[in-house]
């Protein structure tokens, strides 16, 4: 899996942040879901979702966040690829309070198949 441009996660963004404010909030983040074919979630899991992002805790996703996470999230899907051609394991790592959002990324969920469906939206 290649890694996005800073133009492609730019559009990602956009694609999220609906009323072009500069931040995903929950209803942003519910209506993204939604045309990504994942139908209605509930607020809990939505506002779940944007905490786990969230690093200024201000409730909304700013750009820089979104980009951390997708850049995050494409190293972990690099890392998987080589482990798996190589057939070698990779145990998870838990390093303090980053460790929640790193085991979200990884663990799968509907937030990993959000991610996942931004990617493939991109192309």
């Amino acid at each position: 899996m290649a890694a996005l441009t800073d133009e492609q996660i730019k559009e990602a963004f956009n694609l999220f942040d609906a009323d072009g404010s500069g931040a995903i909030d929950a209803e942003e983040m519910a209506l993204a879901m939604k045309g990504l074919g994942f139908g209605d979630q509930p607020r809990e899991e939505i506002e779940k979702m944007i905490r786990s992002i969230d690093t200024d805790a201000n409730g909304l996703i700013e750009y820089p966040e979104f980009e951390k996470m997708m850049k995050v999230f494409f190293l972990i899907q690099t890392s998987l690829s080589h482990a798996r051609r190589w057939k070698r394991p990779i145990a998870p790592r838990r390093h303090g309070p980053q460790s929640t959002r790193a085991n979200m990324a990884r663990g799968g969920g509907v937030f990993r198949q959000v991610q996942e469906a931004v990617v493939l939206r991109l192309g």
